[in-house]
């Protein structure tokens, strides 16, 4: 089935009630569950940004993998790799190809077929079109710049986004946006004010979440959780996630570390580590080969475990 652009509201289209009946009604109705961790739900549009380069789509292919192995059909509609790039990306040293789960179906632009004139508006209707006959309610498209070269200023974005929002509305689907951060320096927390066009689109989505650089090293990221709309907060500025990006067997992936201040990650004069005693360094160090756990020692020592850790890894 070919999906037709959406109509436009009339006068029938409004339901007033109660707030009680909404609540009873509603209550009838299963609980959205987890796509991705506390990050993403069900019949949500949700959005990850970082900073270019930081891995966002590393990340959002690992998510559709993760969500194809659950039972659910999701299409991630690449427009930033080649077929060949992400091959390469994917494949073993010795040319082994990840076995991706049938239900991850990838999607990119023909460009023969493509119009240099084509609105980001007209592209919602293909992208539904194409995830509909595709059997797909789970959408992740990669990325919100590609589709709206001035994101930044939020103008073609906002129209993208209205459009989007209503064929979710409308068909119930769970859809997952990438979007650039502008340049930033890696010594202040991030905020909703680091998404490109934030004021006009951090009120479209229902959940937000970014990856953010970390000083701890090259491959380690954090990710943080800025906004969601039907769960709390459990990743924001005391508990970000630490990640490091790894490849094992073919597959490129964050593997999560451990949860952390995001203080712990960012270029300061005086890091977390520094201001240790080193009757503290020496006490962690001690506690350690008497075989406690990372988390046992921060919680007897009132620090947190990306500071324990720290001081671990570099004994």
């Amino acid at each position: 089935m070919i999906i037709e652009p959406m109509s436009t509201f009339n006068e029938d289209c409004l339901r007033v009630d109660s707030a009680r009946a909404w609540c009873k009604q509603a209550a009838v109705i299963a609980n959205p569950e987890p796509l991705w961790q506390n990050l993403w739900h069900e019949g949500e549009a949700a959005c990850l940004f970082s900073d270019s380069n930081a891995g966002k789509s590393i990340y959002a292919v690992q998510i559709a993998d993760h969500i194809a192995r659950k039972g659910k059909r999701v299409i991630y509609f690449d427009f930033e790799q080649s077929a060949k790039q992400f091959q390469l990306r994917y494949s073993t040293e010795k040319g082994d190809i990840y076995p991706f789960h049938e239900n991850f179906l990838r999607c990119e632009i023909d460009n023969t077929s493509i119009v240099q004139s084509v609105k980001a508006t007209d592209f919602v209707d293909n992208m539904i079109s194409a995830a509909d006959r595709a059997g797909a309610d789970i959408i992740i498209i990669d990325n919100l710049t590609f589709m709206c070269a001035d994101s930044e200023n939020g103008l073609a974005a906002h129209d993208f986004m209205v459009k989007m929002i209503e064929y979710k509305k409308a068909w119930d689907l769970s859809i997952l946006i990438l979007a650039h951060t502008p340049k930033r320096e890696n010594n202040t927390p991030i905020t909703q004010n680091d998404l490109a066009g934030s004021k006009r689109l951090f009120n479209f989505f229902d959940s937000v979440f970014a990856i953010g650089r970390s000083t701890q090293g090259d491959d380690v990221r954090y990710i943080k959780q800025l906004k969601s709309r039907v769960c709390p907060i459990t990743m924001g500025d005391s508990n970000v996630l630490t990640s490091r990006i790894v490849k094992n067997e073919g597959f490129l992936h964050f593997q999560h570390l451990h949860p952390c201040q995001e203080r712990e990650h960012l270029k300061t004069s005086s890091g977390p580590n520094s201001r240790l005693t080193d009757e503290q360094r020496q006490e962690i160090v001690a506690q350690r080969q008497e075989g406690k756990s990372i988390r046992q020692i921060a919680s007897s020592m009132g620090l947190s475990v990306g500071v324990v850790h720290k001081v671990t890894q570099s004994c």
